[in-house]
């Protein structure tokens, strides 16, 4: 189960990128115990420490992204202002700090439910989230400790099982229930400005007349 503390989940979120949660929290107790995870204590921190403590690709962008969540949170910014939350990451902070009964979804959860048919491939994530959430949830009890374990089982279900890439449909145990299940359908939909490139004929390009030249004129 995640932090309970909403502060601790936004540093969660931005401390590494690309790892799996062990290495994540890992890193989280390492700023706890090198630094301590006060915004004012985040800021004034020594660039190389920070550094030194993220996780994953690009490690002076989650030194950054620290810096700039210590920032917000001294001026009170919601949840939402935070980098890497937005919607899906509000939902998650208020879930697992019990502000709110609601389904929250990580990418991993999002892509279970969209591949069971509790949403069809949209044009956006934030289309398919919501479509996803609201056919889910009409299905759970709407308490808290129910949809923290929906949440927590889907997440590792989309990690273990249900890939992005590669899905492994054979060993998952709701595979008779799955509509996608051996042919994944995409996730998201091309862009209306891509169906509208891919429906065009191709036209050959006229080639620019040349203008005659003045000829000057004999005495």
């Amino acid at each position: 189960m995640p932090s309970a503390d909403g502060w601790e989940l936004v540093l969660a979120e931005n401390i590494a990128y690309l790892v799996d949660d062990q290495r994540r929290w890992q890193a989280l107790a390492e700023l706890r115990r090198r630094v301590g995870l006060a915004p004012e204590q985040i800021l004034a921190a020594p660039e190389p420490v920070l550094a030194d403590i993220v996780a994953g690709a690009r490690p002076a962008e989650r030194v950054q992204r620290l810096r700039q969540c210590a920032e917000l949170a001294i001026a009170g910014a919601p949840w939402r202002a935070y980098p890497g939350i937005g919607a899906p990451g509000a939902d998650r902070i208020d879930l697992f700090t019990a502000a709110r009964a609601v389904l929250a979804l990580d990418a991993n959860g999002l892509r279970v439910l969209t591949r069971l048919g509790y949403a069809a491939p949209a044009r956006s994530y934030a289309a398919s989230y919501r479509q996803a959430q609201a056919a889910a949830s009409a299905q759970l009890p709407a308490s808290v400790p129910a949809l923290q374990r929906a949440s927590q089982l889907l997440r590792r279900h989309g990690q273990t099982i249900c890939m992005r890439k590669n899905p492994a449909c054979p060993r998952c145990p709701v595979a008779g229930h799955c509509p996608s299940a051996g042919h994944p359908p995409p996730l998201y939909l091309a862009s209306r400005h891509a169906d509208h490139k891919a429906r065009a004929p191709c036209r050959p390009r006229r080639r620019p007349r040349s203008k005659p030249s003045a000829r000057r004129a004999r005495p």
